[in-house]
């Protein structure tokens, strides 16, 4: 008889251990959240989109549910201010439009570049063999610079070149230092020996008229310096008489 209790006791916490254990498994939660379907985007007429891209090209506005990315334009959830801030600038650039087109911003450098490359051709201080080629003296060149208001900002100069700790200046290929060369080969990926115009960045549909020449920039004792967008080489101590490109810059944004 004591036999059989211990049978019956032993099959009883069996049951008992089988139904806690089954317990466990049914009333388990399922706390993976993650899935492979994407986050839900808004647009198509069926989400009321807020927010701008200032600061936000490439992602999601910052301060609302609208995008500012490649991909906003398929969805319909692009911020009303994309196509000024962002359109044609690639994700993750450090070059970002500004002024409706008019301007390039180098985040890097906090200076603002006009979008056009030779905008001088053709105007008063064009004083070049050919007056519409947009080559001219040292002397019209900086006086161009100053005569400049686009967007409401006329501070634009010429782009500078700095002194080196040794104090002389760097000269030939690879001048990052300088603005000029940082947005050669920093920003547009030029090659020592090669037009920019070889490049297949896409930072560079974002300027126009770049011509493969030799434009004026500014040392920082004041005197004339080069650079050559033809093969990235940088020239200071250049001589005033002769007639060059010039490209307006200004320090800052322009927002």
């Amino acid at each position: 008889m004591f036999r059989s209790f211990l049978i019956l006791f032993f099959l009883a916490g069996s049951s008992l251990s089988f139904l806690s254990m089954g317990c466990v498994q049914d009333n388990r939660v399922d706390t993976d959240t993650d899935t492979d379907s994407e986050q839900p985007r808004g647009g198509k007429g069926d989400t009321v989109l807020t927010g701008s891209c200032e600061g936000a090209c490439g992602d999601l506005s910052t301060n609302g549910n609208c995008w500012c990315d490649d991909n906003c334009e398929r969805y319909g959830d692009c911020c009303d201010d994309n196509a000024q801030i962002c359109n044609g600038s690639p994700t993750g650039s450090n070059l970002l439009p500004r002024l409706g087109g008019l301007a390039v911003y180098d985040v890097d450098r906090d200076i603002t570049w006009l979008t056009d490359a030779n905008a001088a051709a053709g105007t008063i201080y064009d004083d070049g063999n050919i007056t519409d080629d947009g080559s001219m003296s040292w002397t019209n060149a900086k006086e161009w610079v100053q005569s400049l208001t686009v967007g409401g900002f006329s501070d634009w100069r010429l782009p500078t070149v700095p002194v080196k700790s040794n104090g002389g200046y760097c000269a030939g290929s690879l001048c990052t230092d300088s603005e000029m060369g940082h947005l050669f080969y920093d920003e547009l990926s030029g090659t020592p020996g090669e037009s920019i115009l070889n490049s297949d960045d896409p930072n560079l549909d974002l300027f126009v008229n770049i011509q493969s020449r030799r434009y004026w920039t500014v040392m920082s004792n004041g005197g004339p310096a080069l650079f050559d967008m033809n093969n990235g080489s940088q020239f200071p101590f250049a001589r005033s008489s002769r007639q060059r490109r010039a490209w307006a810059v200004r320090t800052g944004d322009v927002q």
